[in-house]
């Protein structure tokens, strides 16, 4: 009875598990990059949005840091730093902050603390 023939490509099932693993964390970290930037540029032109209602000019928009307590990443909550001047040209310094898309409904709530 002839043998079937040895390919270089056979791998085991630890190998075969291992690749597939691997493509599944790369898969996770490609949609996880890809939703931080989505939601940063959703952000960013929700304060746009909210400066230009309310008669403000934007003039600073940075990302801030975790508030006092808090622990940065999945739980964080989201923290813009801004200055806005007014129609009477006094300057204003505040946060914003967004709720996380999970855990603060609704999605798009925005709160504006002035310093």
């Amino acid at each position: 009875m002839p043998q079937s023939p040895k390919h270089d490509f056979d791998v085991t099932p630890w190998e075969y598990l291992g690749v597939r693993l691997l493509v599944g964390v790369l898969v996770v970290l490609v949609v996880h990059v890809v939703y931080r930037l989505w939601f940063e540029r959703r952000c960013h032109g929700a304060i746009r949005l909210w400066a230009r209602e309310n008669d403000y000019v934007l003039l600073r928009l940075e990302r801030g840091r975790c508030a006092p307590g808090e622990m940065p990443g999945f739980f964080q909550r989201r923290i813009w730093s801004i200055t806005v001047q007014d129609d009477e040209g006094g300057h204003r310094d505040g946060t914003v902050h967004f709720g996380h898309w999970l855990f603060d409904l609704p999605w798009g709530k925005m709160t504006v603390r002035w310093q």
